[in-house]
């Protein structure tokens, strides 16, 4: 096994996304069911600086409840500080999905975004 890196003198501020990504997985009875996984790209590089020793601070939205608390066990895991991130608390919120399918890709959208607007009275 290597030796940790030691520690760097320049701190990194990492600003972006923190989120959970929710990847196929199966329950101890084989049911399908999701496993959570902390993402976002942002958070891999602060988390990976963070076990590189390079001290680190992560500037993100990270929601209050048990995905917030996941991102953040795995972000203090790493070494990486959370004294910049900030709470996401609001009461509504747009969900987006994409994906990719078949050889080419088709991009899926919410339903919403497909309609045509409406001619103006």
């Amino acid at each position: 096994m290597s030796a940790r890196p030691e520690p760097a003198d320049q701190p990194a501020v990492v600003v972006g996304d923190a989120l959970v990504d929710l990847t196929p997985a199966r329950t101890a009875d084989g049911a399908a069911a999701f496993q959570p996984r902390p993402g976002g790209s942002c958070r891999n590089v602060a988390a990976g600086l963070g076990r590189l020793r390079v001290p680190t601070a992560l500037l993100a939205r990270i929601s209050d409840g048990h995905f917030g608390d996941l991102l953040r066990a795995h972000l203090a895991a790493s070494g990486t500080r959370l004294t910049h991130a900030l709470p996401a608390v609001r009461p509504h919120h747009s969900r987006h999905r994409a994906s990719a399918r078949g050889p080419v890709g088709r991009l899926l959208l919410p339903r919403e975004r497909h309609r045509r607007p409406r001619p103006a009275p």
